[in-house]
């Protein structure tokens, strides 16, 4: 049985593969089954034992691509803390990265808009989780935050993803320390905030 699972999933991978191949020069809601099957090299009786339409076989790929919305993962053992969210940042980079491929292309031009929607939809709750575990007030400031935060990581990924195309890369670290660098402002402001609330009960 797992010999004959095998190339079928290599079948399926080369479909999909074909798909996103189209979508770099074709809106993805204008790629038909023929065009696919003829780009993947296999019959269209092959395309439907896999897939019901196109539309299915966009909401497998995007169903592969369910880490990106896993931005913030504090596993019960972890403490609340820098280091804990800086690494969650930085395993969240580094599945985009082996994800380039599918993700540059369904966020770019030719992509399914309703994607990158429900991507904002999943970090910003990921993102609320993560302020409220660094403690971070609910003022005035905070929704700001939350949309400065989520706004600049996907611009960030977006850039870093389309960089990578020119083999010029940097390692998922260097953009997780560039996007934490927002969370220091909110600490600032957090302290600071502080620090004026007390000095006027003191005066």
């Amino acid at each position: 049985m797992a010999n004959e699972q095998a190339p079928s999933r290599a079948t399926q991978k080369r479909i999909m593969d074909a798909y996103i191949e189209l979508m770099q020069s074709k809106p993805y809601d204008r790629i038909t089954v023929k065009e696919i099957v003829k780009q993947a090299g296999v019959a269209r009786s092959t395309f439907y034992l896999y897939f019901d339409s196109v539309f299915n076989l966009l909401e497998e790929i995007e169903s592969t691509l369910s880490g990106v919305n896993v931005f913030y993962l504090r596993p019960p053992e972890k403490p609340k803390g820098w280091e804990t969210a800086a690494e969650s940042i930085v395993q969240w980079f580094d599945f985009c990265k082996e994800n380039s491929v599918y993700l540059s292309t369904l966020l770019g031009v030719n992509g399914d808009t309703y994607f990158e929607e429900r991507i904002r939809y999943h970090l910003r709750k990921e993102i609320i989780r993560m302020m409220d575990d660094d403690g971070i007030p609910h003022d005035c400031l905070r929704p700001y935050y939350i949309e400065l935060m989520l706004s600049t990581h996907l611009c960030l990924m977006k850039f870093w993803l389309q960089d990578s195309q020119d083999n010029s890369i940097l390692q998922a670290e260097v953009m997780a320390s560039m996007a934490n660098q927002l969370r220091l402002g909110a600490f600032y402001d957090t302290y600071i905030s502080e620090v004026m609330k007390d000095s006027a009960e003191k005066s």
